[in-house]
C-alpha cells in the first residue's frame, strides 16, 4: 500500500490556514518521517501555502533530491540562513516552529537578525493530525501488535521463577527480533515484587520469586510503528488479594473502553475510570498514580493523551492505549494495558494476548 504523503501535507496546510499561520518549520524527526518518509538523522521542513521545502545536509542531499520529487530539496547550514532566506523570498513575516524540538541554540541561530519575522510556537500542529491514523499506519501498527502479542504469550508461558528482571527483558528483545521486529518500541519493563509498584521501573538484577506480582510492559517496532502492551501475572499460587485487585483493574479497563465515543476527551475518559475504581473500592483511586493511556504510532507516547485534564479528543481512526493500574508501595502493582482503535464509531481491542 502506497502512503499518500501529499494528502498528509495538505492536512498541514489546512491546519495552517485555520491558525492564520502562513508557514511552519518542522524539526521533529517523527513529524518529518510522517510527512516524507525520511528517517535519517538530519532534516528540516519548511511548509508554506505556496511551496514546501526539504532541507538536509550533504550526507542525504543527493538521495533526497531523487526521493522527494514533490519537495524543493536544498542543503542547509547550522545557522539556518537558507531557511530564513526562503521566508524573505516569500515575504513571510510570521512562521510557526516546534519549540519542544528546536534547541535553544538552534532557535537563536534561526531567529537572530530576523526582526521582521515573528516566530510563534506551533507545537502539536502535526501531532494532532497524526492522532488520526490512515490505513497504511493501521496496517503497520497491527503488524507490530502481532509480534508483541506472540511474544507476550510466549514469555508468560516460560518458567520465569528464579530469573532476573533483566534476563527476562533480554529474552523479550531476542524474541521480538526473531519474529521480525526491527527493534523494541521502548525499553521493556519487567518488574517483580515491590518493583511492580513502580510504574516505569527499569529492569535490574531483582530475582523473580514465588509470591510476587510480575508486571511486563513491552512493545515492538516494525517499519517505524510501535505497539504497547502490559500484562500482570502472579508467580506461584495466587492470593485472594491479587485476584481482588486484578479484578478491580480489569473492571476499570472495561469501563474505560466502553466509555469511548467520538469527541470525548482523554481527560474525561481518565476521570471516568478513576471514578469507577473509587466506586468499586473506596480510597483506591489514590493508588492509580499514572495516566490512563496515550496514543501510539511513530512515537510510543503521542496524541491523544488520556491523562487528567487532557483536552485531546478521540477522533475516528485514533489508536491509543487503555492501561489502568493500582500500585501499592508495600505490596506491589497491577497494570493491564491494551491498544484500541476507534473506527466507524466502534472500539476494537487490537491487542489479543490473554489477560
Amino acid at each position: 500500500m502506497v502512503i499518500d504523503f501529499d494528502s498528509r501535507v495538505k492536512y498541514v496546510i489546512d491546519s495552517l490556514e485555520s491558525r492564520c499561520l502562513p508557514a511552519v518549520i518542522i524539526k521533529n524527526p517523527s513529524n518529518i518521517n510522517y510527512l516524507t518518509g525520511f528517517s535519517g538523522s538530519n532534516a528540516c521542513l519548511l511548509i508554506t501555502f505556496q511551496k514546501k521545502y526539504f532541507f538536509t545536509d550533504s550526507r542525504y542531499l543527493e538521495d533526497s533530491k531523487k526521493q522527494f520529487k514533490s519537495w524543493i530539496v536544498q542543503r542547509y547550514s547550522k545557522d539556518f540562513h537558507e531557511i530564513v532566506d526562503k521566508l524573505y523570498d516569500l515575504s513571510i513575516v510570521k512562521v510557526g516552529y516546534e519549540s519542544k524540538t528546536l534547541t535553544q541554540f538552534d532557535f537563536e541561530n534561526l531567529s537572530k537578525n530576523t526582526l521582521e519575522i515573528d516566530f510563534v510556537k506551533a507545537d502539536g500542529l502535526i501531532e494532532e493530525i497524526r492522532s488520526v491514523k490512515d490505513s497504511c499506519e493501521i496496517i503497520q501498527i497491527e503488524k507490530s501488535i502481532k509480534v508483541a502479542d506472540l511474544t507476550m504469550e510466549w514469555i508468560l508461558s516460560q518458567n520465569l521463577e528464579g530469573m532476573t528482571e533483566i534476563e527476562v527483558s533480554r529474552m523479550i528483545k531476542k524474541q521480538f527480533l526473531e519474529l521480525g521486529a526491527d527493534d523494541v518500541a521502548f525499553s521493556s519493563i519487567v518488574a517483580t515484587g515491590l518493583n511492580s509498584a513502580v510504574p516505569h521501573h527499569y529492569p535490574d538484577d531483582s530475582i523473580i520469586q514465588s509470591g510476587d506480582c510480575l508486571v511486563i510492559d513491552m512493545g515492538a517496532e516494525i517499519g517505524n510503528y510501535r505497539s504497547d502492551i502490559t500484562r500482570t501475572t502472579f508467580i506461584g499460587e495466587k492470593t485472594g488479594k491479587f485476584d481482588e485487585i486484578y479484578d478491580l483493574v480489569l473492571q476499570a479497563q472495561k469501563t474505560g473502553i466502553s466509555s469511548i465515543t467520538e469527541g470525548i476527551t482523554g481527560g474525561q475518559i481518565d476521570q471516568i475510570v478513576r471514578s469507577k475504581i473509587e466506586e468499586i473500592s473506596p480510597g483506591f483511586s489514590k493508588y492509580f498514580i499514572t495516566g490512563l493511556g496515550h496514543g501510539v504510532g511513530l512515537d510510543i507516547h503521542e496524541y491523544p493523551m488520556l491523562i487528567p485534564n487532557s483536552s485531546d479528543k478521540i477522533y475516528q481512526n485514533s489508536v491509543f492505549t487503555i492501561e489502568p493500574g493500582v500500585y501499592l508501595p508495600e505490596w506491589g502493582g497491577i497494570r493491564i494495558e491494551d491498544m484500541v482503535l476507534f473506527k466507524d464509531n466502534q472500539v476494537s481491542v487490537l491487542t489479543k494476548s490473554k489477560k
